[in-house]
């Protein structure tokens, strides 16, 4: 990926988050999308080490695992959770 540096008369500045860094699945998406930027032809470029973290939490930690884990359960099962919880 070009650097503003290297191509400092880019078109769009692709910011891709610290997620990047750590996050195997936003590797998959950023390297997707670089592909399909390169393959239309756009003049792109990257931060690269001027890019900082946006603060937000990890995905790799426990609550936010949690979290991701409860609303990737079908809605039909929360859904009849929190109703048996009204009735009772």
């Amino acid at each position: 990926m070009p650097t503003v540096d290297e191509n400092p008369d880019f078109d769009i500045l692709y910011w891709t988050g610290c997620a990047v860094a750590y996050d195997p699945r936003a590797q998959l998406t950023a390297r997707a999308l670089v592909k399909v930027l390169n393959k239309a032809g756009v003049n792109f470029a990257v931060l690269g080490d001027a890019e900082t973290c946006t603060g937000l939490m990890s995905p790799a930690a426990p609550a936010t695992r949690r979290c991701i884990r409860k609303w990737r359960r079908p809605t039909s099962r929360r859904s009849t959770r929190s109703s048996r919880r009204a009735s009772s």
